[in-house]
């Protein structure tokens, strides 16, 4: 079979669009199909097609291609009417349900009735609606017939999701788009040897479960360098590999070779001539990268932790973020502590967190970037859902690594000498005061030899002073794991939302 310019395939179809009087038997199936008067069992379509390698039928120099033929379709004498031919469409998938699929069209001989499809086509919908991954993989597919009558709109033979001819498969080899790998590191960051990072591999990028192809996005959080500038680079197991052979040329760098550029694109040293490695100016505690390996981008992201992250939901409207989280480990990037999540205008007990009291351009935390465990779960547009309805719970943000667990608060108790450290004792539960943001006990019977707060009847939740806590009656500065306090009196407030400080803090009459 001779191969067609794809240019020459476009041109002579306007030619001969351009020249028919009648019809155009290249329309394509509408939208509310009518059925075709020719029934399923009088048309049989018998298949053709072998082995399909992509790589071999088109060739992007040239822009030329070999069509595929696919089959050839057959109706029973007599069943077809006047001034009707047949048109063919292909379904193909990855698996034998078709649970994901594409269609494509065909060129069907009007006097021989042979439909081929552009290999082209074919590529374009295997890649854009089933998968990326360019690995040799079996191809199912299945015939769609029409009949097309002069001035009439294509007709389906047999009705749609039903009916179909001589379902089948073969091998696929699709053109190799992109190749990703199932692993990337970084060199160098934090490491000043790097051709020991290359060995150890320690700073790898985290990915999803899914096949590469399907999610091509990587991302990894880690230290910034002790001092000075960080610089690093990026290599997968390949270039790994090469560089424990003092082969440094397939490890990537910046496109444009701006090293302290946050975004752009990369490549490998081979290619750019250079080694256009990433520079992180001095400041930053931490470097977030993340890579799309199926565009070849890139974007490097400065971490500065704040002192506080915000609490902004349905609880107040969605107002000033009162409600905060504090930086409780500055190294690690994490923040804890309590909010009340409520809906008091009916419009769904949900909220985000955000680097600003009042402004979201400054940047937030939420479901679309932060992944969500314990009693709040993920919405579709960026909110968090208390799952567990209305109350106190207790946040864990690790901005870091972008992660957010969420516990809810069903107690807090009094615990200590006093009681035999009983974090059960039913007797020492606080009551909530939604008013004030705080819980309350008004006949406490703590005494100097030490006690806690503690929630859910457990000490994995616990409040305690921190190393510069005073002996006062306010209790100005509660960690979690803190230790133990020891200032008396009858009336004790908690204050774990933050709303009038930074700090978690008590007051004790």
């Amino acid at each position: 079979m001779k191969k067609i310019s794809l240019y020459m395939i476009a041109l002579l179809s306007a030619v001969l669009t351009g020249c028919s009087d009648n019809y155009d038997p290249e329309v394509g199936p509408q939208a509310n199909q009518q059925e075709s008067p020719v029934k399923v069992s009088d048309a049989s379509v018998t298949n053709s097609v072998g082995t399909i390698d992509l790589t071999k039928l088109i060739n992007e120099t040239t822009h030329s291609e070999t069509p595929i033929a696919f089959g050839k379709a057959t109706v029973k004498e007599g069943a077809m009417p006047a001034n009707t031919v047949l048109k063919a469409e292909v379904e193909v998938s990855n698996t034998e349900d078709f649970a994901k699929s594409a269609t494509v069209s065909t060129t069907m001989n009007d006097t021989t009735n042979v439909f081929s499809v552009s290999p082209t086509e074919l590529e374009n919908a295997w890649f854009n609606n089933i998968t990326k991954n360019p690995a040799t993989t079996k191809l199912y597919y299945r015939t769609i017939l029409y009949t097309v009558t002069k001035d009439d709109a294509a007709a389906r033979i047999g009705q749609p999701g039903v009916d179909f001819f001589s379902p089948s498969n073969t091998t696929l080899t699709p053109l190799n788009k992109v190749s990703i790998a199932k692993a990337y590191y970084i060199l160098g960051g934090p490491n000043s040897d790097w051709a020991a990072s290359a060995t150890n591999r320690s700073i790898k990028f985290s990915h999803s479960d899914k096949d590469v192809y399907e999610d091509p996005v990587f991302t990894v959080t880690f230290d910034a360098a002790a001092s000075g500038d960080t610089w690093f680079a990026i290599a997968d197991d390949a270039a790994c590999d090469a560089v424990t052979n003092g082969d440094w040329s397939q490890v990537y760098g910046i496109v444009g070779g701006k090293n302290d550029a946050t975004e752009g694109k990369i490549d490998r040293r081979a290619v750019l001539g250079a080694d256009n490695s990433f520079k992180v100016p001095e400041g930053a505690k931490k470097i977030r990268v993340t890579l799309d390996m199926m565009e070849g981008t890139f974007k490097v992201e400065a971490i500065n932790f704040n002192t506080v992250v915000y609490f902004r939901g349905a609880t107040n409207g969605w107002g000033d973020g009162a409600q905060k989280l504090g930086l409780t480990d500055e190294a690690k990037g994490i923040y804890t502590g309590y909010v009340y999540c409520a809906d008091p205008n009916g419009w769904g007990n949900e909220f985000k967190l955000a680097k600003d009291a009042s402004d979201w351009n400054k940047g937030e935390y939420n479901s679309t970037n932060v992944t969500v465990s314990g009693d709040i779960t993920a919405k579709d547009g960026g909110n968090f859902i208390a799952a567990k309805g209305e109350g106190l719970y207790y946040l864990e943000l690790d901005a870091a690594n972008m992660t957010l667990k969420a516990t809810k608060i069903t107690n807090m108790n009094l615990v200590g000498g006093f009681n035999g450290w009983n974090q059960a004792d039913d007797a020492q539960q606080m009551k909530w005061d939604a008013k004030h943001y705080c819980f309350v006990m008004t006949n406490a019977a703590v005494t100097a030899d030490g006690w806690k707060f503690t929630a859910n009847n457990d000490w994995v939740i616990n409040l305690g002073g921190n190393d510069t806590t005073e002996p006062s009656s306010k209790i100005s500065d509660l960690i979690p794991g803190g230790k133990n306090l020891n200032v008396v009196g009858k009336t004790i407030r908690l204050y774990p939302c933050r709303t009038n400080t930074d700090k978690i803090y008590a007051t004790v009459e």
